[in-house]
């Protein structure tokens, strides 16, 4: 509301410029005030989030296994094995998607229930990501914050610094259809550094989930 109000001033002020006589000289001022007007346009319809995001990249929560399949086409390959627990299986992945540089695997967990897709994860494939885990999530906060908003919540390191030796961060944005996360763990001692943890997951809500208690 603040930004609509300013640029009406501003283009206000540009309809005053346009009146005046010709015996001053408004062209610098002008071309500076438009300017700045539709740089400001552009950059809140960009910083827009969106309303809701339901899925990962078009997969919604309501696609079989066969219609990810179908979406992600030669991106998808099969697992070895079939991963499965009380509550979800997963079959399929990308091997490979990249993200700034990054390369992640992202697996597609499909609820067992229903055989509907439920829960995305994404983690990098090297392990020299994982060397410095804070600093990747740094990159990849920045760039969730330019798509989505700021999280709904985010806790910083040492808000979660269970033992001096070891660090753990979590930002969460809350949707209607969707839930993200993106957390790590991190060992402070070097020889340690193997077993840092990296996490990005994009869930469905559950039905008994409140999202002002996520």
């Amino acid at each position: 509301m603040y930004n609509r109000c300013w640029s009406a001033v501003v283009l206000e002020e540009v309809k005053a410029l346009t009146r005046c006589t010709v015996t001053y000289r408004l062209g610098p001022h002008l071309a500076f005030v438009l300017c700045v007007v539709f740089g400001c346009c552009v950059g809140i319809r960009a910083q827009t989030p969106p309303k809701d995001v339901d899925g990962w990249r078009g997969a919604n929560w309501s696609m079989t296994e066969e219609q990810v399949q179908a979406l992600f086409k030669s991106e998808v390959a099969r697992l070895p094995q079939e991963g499965r627990n009380d509550k979800y299986h997963s079959s399929i992945f990308i091997p490979a998607y990249d993200i700034e540089g990054t390369k992640f695997e992202v697996r597609f967990l499909f609820d067992n229930a229903t055989s509907t897709l439920s829960v995305v994860t994404l983690r990098p494939t090297e392990e020299s990501s994982l060397l410095y885990p804070q600093s990747l999530c740094k990159r990849i906060e920045a760039l969730l914050t330019e798509k989505y908003g700021s999280p709904a919540t985010r806790t910083r390191p040492e808000d979660k610094r269970d033992t001096p030796e070891m660090a753990s961060f979590e930002a969460v944005w809350k949707f209607t259809s969707t839930i993200i996360r993106l957390g790590y763990l991190e060992q402070l001692r070097p020889e340690m550094a193997r077993f840092n943890l990296f996490s990005l997951t994009y869930e469905k809500p559950s039905k008994d989930m409140r999202l002002d208690r996520i």
